[in-house]
């Protein structure tokens, strides 16, 4: 199949190129392509599919139970409907983002592995671990909840991943916690990569922590002490460091657009990537919500808020948070292409999918100019039609 007469976004740019794949991948690139049938783009968007790092659930379904008490139901209908809906919205694999018990943890890694052997929809193809290597200082409501707060060693580490790491993307941690220095140079040696958040840690740490390996950030901002001028923060540390990349939520809430395009301009745009941090309780109605468990929740349009205001997560889907990032935060769609297609794959080392390019999946997203997902492809069949 040949896609033609669309606006290529590859290598930070729009191009017109067609692109010709199978079920086996993308196989060539060019103007002009000829042999085989055709989907006539009609002057729209062509991104390669996207990947979500960070996203604990949406739709009244989380992929670790022990997120939301009794509220977010994590059995594999639940993850298999999730995984089928999250295609609408460009959204081709995931890394599905779990927090809960280690016993809570590794039952979500055992279910999202035998999910994936035939998965229908977006992949979770690679694991995400929030937690529970977190600075109990910087949790405010969420330090009330135990499995959040359990200092870093190599056989929790392995219990919450049931002893397999070889599917393991990401896990936060934050550094100034005992153990946590030679933690993350252990992880490195695994190959897994270590991020840092909710974490007080002073710029040395941070330092200290990138020494070892440490080489991303959970949604940078949120989660961190804040910035203060007399003080070396982890902010600060992460900011000036460039072996450090930055996962950023790019609604203009979580994240001021000031703030991002500081962050842009002293981390350079391929060291920022995008993800929704979407979670069970998005997509519920607007109001109060008494979550069991969790105790009050309101949602108010696109936020999802504790009692005492704490942000819970984003209430927008990955095609929404492009707009955002466009619309509200003032970047252009080079920027916002990048930021939320090319960028993720890059800094999290992955080879296989997230650019378009001969020998990646065939996990491809028309879309218009305004975000809106017309045609969503996964290996080669067309999964998704407006």
């Amino acid at each position: 199949m040949i896609i033609r007469n669309a606006h290529v976004f590859r290598d930070g740019r729009f191009q017109d190129l067609d692109v010709e794949y199978d079920g086996n991948g993308i196989r060539r690139l060019g103007p002009g392509l000829t042999g085989g049938p055709a989907i006539d783009a009609a002057g729209r968007y062509l991104y390669a599919g996207f990947i979500d790092c960070h996203i604990h659930g949406a739709f009244g379904h989380s992929f670790c139970k022990g997120n939301y008490g009794n509220y977010a139901q994590a059995s594999e209908h639940d993850l298999r409907d999730l995984l089928a809906q999250l295609p609408r919205y460009g959204v081709t694999s995931c890394m599905p983002t779990i927090c809960g018990t280690t016993a809570d943890q590794r039952l979500a890694a055992g279910m999202l592995r035998h999910i994936r052997r035939d998965v229908v929809g977006c992949d979770p193809f690679q694991l995400h671990y929030e937690g529970p290597y977190l600075s109990p200082r910087q949790l405010n409501a969420l330090a009330t909840t135990p499995w959040m707060r359990r200092d870093p060693s190599i056989q929790d580490t392995l219990d919450m991943c049931d002893g397999d790491l070889s599917d393991v993307a990401l896990i936060s941690i934050a550094p100034e916690l005992p153990g946590a220095i030679e933690w993350i140079r252990w992880c490195t040696a695994q190959g897994v990569k270590t991020e840092i958040g909710y974490t007080q840690a002073d710029s040395a740490t941070v330092r200290a922590a990138a020494d070892a390996g440490l080489t991303q950030t959970t949604h940078f901002y949120n989660g961190f002490r804040p910035m203060h001028h007399r003080l070396n923060g982890p902010q600060t540390a992460c900011l000036l460091d460039d072996r450090i990349s930055c996962q950023m939520t790019l609604d203009n809430f979580h994240v001021a657009s000031d703030w991002v395009q500081i962050a842009i301009r002293l981390k350079g745009l391929k060291r920022i990537y995008g993800l929704t941090d979407m979670v069970a309780l998005s997509g519920l109605p607007e109001g109060e919500h008494e979550i069991a468990g969790y105790g009050k929740v309101r949602i108010d349009g696109e936020r999802i808020t504790s009692f005492d205001g704490t942000i819970l997560g984003a209430n927008i889907v990955f095609n929404q948070m492009m707009r955002c990032a466009r619309d509200r935060v003032g970047l252009s769609m080079e920027q916002v292409g990048s930021i939320f297609t090319e960028n993720p794959a890059d800094c999290l080392s992955i080879a296989d999918r997230g650019r378009i390019e001969p020998g990646r999946r065939s996990d491809l997203v028309i879309m218009d100019r305004d975000y809106r997902v017309l045609t969503t492809i996964i290996k080669g069949q067309v999964y998704y039609q407006a």
